[in-house]
């Protein structure tokens, strides 16, 4: 049976999916059309962008799902309301989809080509609990969290799923708080935790890259005094979160420290999951997702330790990915249709276009690979920083090959060039 489903994050990193006949054939951010980096709560570009590259016109789609997450700020926006109006009244079947997390699973699950896995999600912020029909489904770690004593709201931070054949089911959740106002200090996500530090280190709590790379510089190895592990639980020290606000700025080794502290907390944090998950599942497979699986050091000590015989990571695990996995629950659950764990190109995005030959300087154009690729080495080493631009852009934030900016290591004063110049967007 044919069939055209569209999956939409309307959230943090908003993009659009298209999927047909059980296929991902677009993908996009939201942020790679309108150069505003992280955009959020915006996807009109996104949804016309995945459906003009394929000419599916809103009531030939099937199905489409949206994430409940961010969805109420999404509708603030004007373009995006009346988008996400037409989708509801001119396709075939419109649903919104509460949990985050269970997007994320699909997401990664669904794109593993395990027949069955564990599958462990964790971010930062997840679905508001109002909105979990399930909240019931499975324990839930911190039930202290509904005491009345924690400022705020209380949201998913982190999920254990088990997943045989086309059925996903949550095992164990643990919620995390928010504070509109102010950033909540208790009971935190693992994820909250690394984009405060973040935060305070580098000035913006997107820089988690940052802190990754600079946790190797720092000495303090106490990551203790970050989390608290127990036997069957992870939680953030308020304490660790109060020490970083008493930081002072012009303590540059501190910082350092700070940094590598957080970073193996996030990794004694994930391991532990892990094995847990093993432990709660008794699955030799793992998908992880959320953007705390972004941090690839820490994706590297799953791999060492964990003990699973293998681990799938997408290279969508933000919430970027979450517009995937809204489009293969569209097909499974909406549709109720059949859909085998499976492998596919992260290259999902949109094409390179040169038809317009007025764009390019005279000679730029090469349709064999080998040939750019001695010309474009032949330039990094006079000293050039290159745009690579090739086929499909990919999907998520890591540049895979087709997407990236290159410049040599070697040549004196580089970073200095790339960053400030030619990385900033928006």
């Amino acid at each position: 049976m044919s069939s055209i489903c569209l999956g939409i994050n309307p959230a943090f990193d908003a993009s659009a999916v298209l999927l047909i006949d059980g296929e991902p054939v677009a993908s996009i951010a939201e942020e790679r059309i309108t150069k505003k980096k992280h955009h959020s709560y915006s996807v009109f570009n996104c949804i016309a962008k995945v459906l003009n590259d394929y000419a599916v016109k809103y009531e030939e789609l099937d199905a489409v799902v949206v994430c409940r997450h961010g969805l109420e700020e999404c509708l603030k926006n004007e373009e995006s309301k009346i988008a996400l109006q037409k989708l509801k009244e001119q396709s075939k079947q419109y649903c919104v989809c509460e949990s985050h997390h269970l997007l994320h699973a699909y997401s990664v699950y669904y794109s593993s080509g395990f027949r069955q896995s564990s599958i462990l999600v964790m971010d930062g912020l997840g679905t508001h609990i109002k909105y979990l029909s399930d909240l019931g489904a499975c324990p839930i770690e911190n039930e202290s969290i509904f005491s009345g004593k924690y400022l705020g709201t209380a949201h998913e931070s982190m999920t254990i799923y088990n997943a045989v054949g086309h059925r996903v089911h949550p095992v164990l959740r643990r919620l995390s708080t928010h504070n509109t106002g102010q950033f909540s200090k208790e009971d935190i996500s693992i994820g909250r935790l690394y984009s405060y530090v973040s935060k305070k280190i580098f000035g913006s709590r997107f820089d988690a890259g940052k802190t990754m790379g600079l946790a190797p510089y720092g000495k303090d190895k106490d990551w203790k005094r970050a989390i608290a592990i127990s036997r069957n639980n992870v939680c953030v020290k308020s304490s660790f979160l109060q020490e970083v606000d008493s930081t002072s700025k012009s303590d540059v080794m501190h910082y350092a420290d700070l940094a590598s502290v957080t970073q193996i907390a996030v990794e004694e944090a994930v391991l532990f999951r892990a094995k847990q998950a093993r432990m709660l599942t008794g699955q030799n497979y793992l998908c992880v997702s959320g953007g705390v699986f972004l941090n690839c050091v820490a994706n590297n000590r799953l791999v060492c330790d964990s003990g699973f015989k293998n681990i799938f990571c997408i290279s969508a695990a933000g919430d970027d990915g979450i517009a995937l996995g809204a489009a293969i629950y569209a097909h499974v659950e909406v549709l109720q249709q059949e859909y085998e764990p499976k492998t596919f190109s992260p290259y999902l995005g949109p094409r390179t276009d040169t038809g317009d030959s007025a764009n390019y300087p005279e000679g730029m154009i090469y349709e064999d690979r080998g040939e750019l690729i001695s010309y474009v080495a032949k330039k990094l080493a006079q000293g050039h920083v290159i745009a690579w631009h090739w086929g499909r852009s990919e999907y998520g934030p890591r540049a895979l090959g087709n997407r990236s900016i290159l410049a040599s290591p070697a040549r004196v004063g580089v970073k200095d060039e790339v960053d400030p110049k030619i990385r900033t967007r928006g």
